[in-house]
């Protein structure tokens, strides 16, 4: 009885802490119009091409003509959250103008959501200016130039990123604001429905987890120490265990080819000293613009 109790209790409790946060998010949206068309702008401005551009690129032509196909090599890929996307939005075949439309609105959701846990997270009195260098920062990371390249998955990517920023709120909802214990298996939910869509997702996830988890311990008024840090590294794993056991589990089940994506996995396969080198070598050619089929030489100093 008391189990059933408790989790009542939980469930009460979470119910109550979803609608203030709910309420809370809207205030804060609904206050700031002049952010709100700042980022649709500048949306427009990042990426508007690619919502009249009819090129595809990369693997879009076989989501045209034989979706199972690629859905199968999502199986391989370890991707099953692309899948389950693709499903649930029923997205058995490309609509590219379509997909862009939503993939824009997915990326307005996601920078408003991240603007609010930021002025969570760091300072609720920080100057307004501070929300617009966000905004147009991260829409224009040359990381996401290149992601949103491939319209075959812009829009999933983009709403695994959602999820991301998401699991990342309700993690630091239950490690340090001592919210319902609910808000762990929420975060767990977009967690692994993120992972599992993008591998390269952790490292988004594990960014915006340190930087709540050192707002909280520099600006937040709630204790922020060793003991939060250890619960948001146990959830973390948790949830990066539970995705990559599914997507294994998943692959072995459609009998599919899990090759590509394991190859990508070298940290342990090759010497410390050539991972850092290959983490340099990434770096330089994103942020300096030296691959000319995502950047124009203009950016990097090349005629």
């Amino acid at each position: 009885m008391k189990l059933k109790d408790e989790i009542r209790l939980q469930m009460a409790q979470f119910g109550k802490e979803i609608s203030e946060t709910a309420g809370d998010v809207h205030r804060y949206c609904a206050g700031r119009k002049a952010l709100r068309w700042f980022a649709a702008v500048w949306i427009v401005i990042c990426y508007g091409v690619r919502m009249t551009q009819w090129e595809i690129f990369v693997d879009s032509d076989i989501m045209l003509q034989a979706p199972e196909e690629l859905m199968y090599s999502w199986y391989g890929s370890q991707r099953f959250g692309l899948i389950l996307t693709e499903k649930l939005f029923s997205f058995m075949r490309l609509l590219p103008q379509f997909k862009w439309i939503l993939t824009a609105m997915a990326l307005w959701c996601l920078v408003l959501f991240l603007s609010y846990c930021f002025h969570v997270w760091v300072d609720r009195t920080a100057g307004k200016y501070a929300e617009y260098v966000l905004v147009a920062v991260f829409l224009s990371s040359p990381v996401l130039a290149e992601q949103f390249q491939f319209i075959l998955q812009a829009f999933e990517v983009a709403l695994a990123m959602c999820f991301c920023a998401a699991a990342a709120f309700c993690a630091e909802r239950a490690v340090v604001s001592g919210k319902s214990r609910c808000w762990y298996l929420v975060s767990l939910g977009f967690m692994v429905w993120a992972f599992g869509s993008y591998q390269a997702l952790t490292a988004f996830y594990i960014a915006l987890v340190l930087i709540s988890y050192i707002g909280a311990a520099v600006c937040g008024d709630a204790r922020c120490g060793l003991r939060e840090g250890l619960f948001h590294t146990a959830h973390f794993l948790i949830g990066f265990a539970v995705s990559r056991f599914l997507g294994r589990a998943l692959c072995v089940w459609q009998q599919a080819d899990p090759t590509y994506v394991d190859s990508m996995f070298n940290w342990g396969r090759q010497s410390l000293e050539q991972s850092l080198n290959c983490l340099a070598a990434e770096v330089q050619r994103v942020y300096l613009a030296q691959w000319r089929t995502f950047f124009h030489p203009f950016f990097s100093g090349r005629r």
